[in-house]
């Protein structure tokens, strides 16, 4: 599935923290797939502030990233559970827009 680096970000923040040895495993995997490279950082600029992270918009792209399904179901399942507690942003619009939709 292609992600932007905003969706990234937005995605590893909705993951679980805990939950059954499979998902963890599922979950730590997907962290390691949405994750950002050295080389990522470096080409789009990224900056970690103690609040927020910053980029160049102008040398972002879309980055393929393997989604299984186990993962894909962790994912659907924590958008849901956001939806449910009504916790939604609008950054979590556009991953529900992507994953569940």
């Amino acid at each position: 599935m292609k992600l932007t680096v905003p969706e990234r970000l937005h995605l590893l923040s909705i993951l679980p923290g805990e939950g059954d040895i499979v998902t963890m495993k599922v979950v730590r995997d997907l962290l390691a797939g949405v994750s950002f490279t050295d080389e990522e950082t470096v080409e789009y600029e990224l900056i970690q502030t103690a609040t927020q992270v910053t980029w160049n918009v102008d040398t972002i792209k879309e980055v393929e990233v393997e989604i299984g399904t186990k993962a894909m179901s962790i994912i659907v399942d924590a958008l849901q559970k956001l939806d449910a507690d009504k916790k939604f942003t609008l950054d979590t619009v556009a991953l529900y827009d992507k994953f569940v939709t």
